[in-house]
């Protein structure tokens, strides 16, 4: 399995953990999130895999967080089902460009510097 290649990939996509935001209130207690298991697949062969660390999405502050080798973290937008989570930290170019289907879960492609890449995406709600 390619588990190297969906490493970079998942690093490039820029996933990752705990995005803080908001007032102080929310500072002292955290910005409550909803967890998804996010899961890769390579295109070309049609290898995935899913990671055991939860994608977390923050809607009150727009931000994102995962964890799994190192820390990646961003903001996302949404226009009707369309979602794009851009990685902010570390700083890159790299996105998630997918769109929400039924029970919630989102999917689409992994975008490196404004380029599709060779990796598609999905986010299950835990």
């Amino acid at each position: 399995m390619r588990t190297r290649s969906i490493r970079v990939a998942v690093i490039a996509c820029g996933l990752a953990s705990f995005a803080l935001g908001g007032g102080s209130a929310q500072a002292a207690k955290g910005p409550k999130a909803k967890a998804y298991t996010y899961c890769a697949r390579l295109i070309s062969t049609g290898e995935s895999e899913c990671f055991p660390g939860p994608f977390d999405v923050f809607h009150k502050t727009s931000s994102w967080a995962w964890k799994e080798t190192e820390e990646v973290s961003g903001t996302y937008t949404v226009s009707g089902k369309q979602y794009v989570f851009r990685e902010t930290k570390p700083e890159s170019r790299d996105e998630l460009r997918g769109t929400k289907g039924k029970h919630g879960v989102i999917s689409g492609t992994v975008y490196e510097n404004g380029a599709p890449g060779e990796f598609t995406f999905t986010l299950t709600p835990r």
